[in-house]
């Protein structure tokens, strides 16, 4: 009996111990948006932004945003403004918006990588699921500014788009790319109401 408690003891431990922990995120973590819901790293920050999707579909439905990122910032020259700037060393901003028309990805995604190409570099782009759907993907930089780019792009069959998008300085890609794939895990989409 001793063994059996101390065994139940050490594990109710062992769960508080993981629940802080990153694999184990808590609901102050959570994020609830119009549209879906995703977990998002411990220590990041949420912010507003306006949306600003890239890529332009027509709606007629105010769109839902929101980013996360890191506490830690990193300089870089700013060339067109001829001034140091500040950016986060990582962020990672989910859009999401109810379309007018119908549109197909598979059809549109080729226009979406045109139209990146005259200002970016393309490093690579694929296909992926995320929450039961398919999501096309691109990896892009600019010369600009010292940061890469991953982008996930959904459209429901109830002509919901979304737009995930993880960027980082060039040399911190590695560093949040897990902490940025387990929250990718977490998106889930969820009704529009």
């Amino acid at each position: 009996m001793r063994k059996f408690v101390k065994a139940f003891l050490l594990g109710i431990i062992l769960v508080e111990l993981l629940s802080g922990c990153y694999l184990f995120p808590s609901d102050k973590y959570k994020y609830k948006g119009k549209g879906f819901s995703v977990k998002f790293p411990i220590g990041w920050k949420k912010i507003k932004q306006p949306a600003d999707p890239g890529v332009i579909f027509t709606s007629t439905f105010k769109p839902h945003s929101v980013t996360f990122i890191t506490p830690q910032e990193i300089s870089y020259f700013n060339r067109y403004a001829d001034q140091i700037d500040q950016i986060p060393e990582a962020s990672i901003s989910v859009y999401a918006n109810k379309l007018s028309a119908s549109i197909w990805l598979e059809d549109e995604f080729n226009n979406i990588l045109e139209a990146l190409s005259k200002h970016a570099h393309i490093l690579d782009h694929g296909q992926v699921t995320i929450d039961n759907q398919i999501a096309d993907w691109l990896i892009y930089r600019y010369d600009e500014i010292p940061t890469i780019t991953l982008e996930f792009y959904i459209v429901t069959d109830f002509n919901i788009f979304y737009k995930i998008i993880y960027s980082t300085h060039v040399d911190k890609f590695k560093t949040y790319r897990d902490q940025f794939e387990v929250m990718k895990a977490s998106f889930k989409i969820e009704p529009w109401f």
